[in-house]
């Protein structure tokens, strides 16, 4: 065997081998693998989860589903679009949006698990501000028309004619009717969308099929070539007849 140089190992001299490195290694791994144990994880503290419910919306395709989940007034967006995910069944929900304005608070109203159909009816914001400038707009224009109508009244009324003039309209009757047409659509505008309406439609969770009762059904087999082998037997009719 070749020899090599000598190692001193505990007071003892050991000529190095081709076994040597070997030898070696399995007296340092044990205290290597000490060494590197990690510490067992400690376990997370795990708690229950809240009841959720599926959450789909339609009608408003840029609605935004938002919660208070503290109820200190602090809103949140938990989905967005037809939303079609899970979200907490307890906390006040209301829907909002980019050009939306803002629905009442409502709470979801389906069993825990279950599905719920947000039908949004959206009311625009921008109708909304359109309202809100052709009602006074209108107002005006009444009062305007009102005007002239009653100076035209006192400017004639002096005057002595034979004949009486024909009918023709008065320029302060036209504008308090475009002045009334004005508000009447302003005032609808504000009605229309004052507000975002949701209407729910609630589903409860799918209930799993039914356990079959009694011995399974035998599986199909195919027939046997002494069962193929075995004469068809034959049945007579007991009844004949012709329709």
């Amino acid at each position: 065997a070749r020899q090599g140089r000598v190692v001193s190992m505990g007071g003892r001299d050991l000529r190095t081998s081709a076994a040597a490195p070997l030898l070696l290694a399995a007296l340092a791994w044990p205290r290597l693998g000490l060494a590197q144990t990690p510490a067992p994880p400690t376990a997370p503290n795990v708690t229950p989860d809240v009841p959720r419910v599926l959450v789909h919306v339609e009608g408003a395709p840029d609605a935004v589903v938002q919660q208070d989940a503290k109820g200190d007034g602090q809103w949140t967006t938990v989905c967005t679009g037809s939303c079609d995910a899970l979200v907490p069944l307890g906390p006040a929900t209301r829907i909002d949006g980019d050009g939306l304005r803002t629905s009442s608070t409502f709470h979801l109203d389906a069993p825990a698990g279950g599905r719920v159909t947000l039908n949004v009816a959206p009311g625009s914001s921008g109708r909304f501000a359109t309202g809100l400038f052709l009602v006074p707009i209108g107002v005006l224009a009444i009062l305007g028309g009102s005007y002239l109508t009653l100076a035209a009244l006192a400017s004639g009324g002096g005057s002595e004619a034979i004949q009486p003039p024909p009918p023709s309209p008065v320029p302060g009757e036209i504008v308090i009717g475009l002045g009334a047409a004005v508000v009447i659509g302003g005032v609808v505008l504000l009605v229309h969308d004052a507000t975002t309406s949701v209407r729910q439609a609630s589903a409860a969770p799918a209930a799993p099929p039914p356990a079959a009762s009694g011995p399974p059904a035998p599986a199909w087999r195919e027939r046997t070539p002494e069962e193929r082998a075995l004469p068809v037997a034959a049945v007579a009719p007991l009844w004949v007849g012709r329709f």
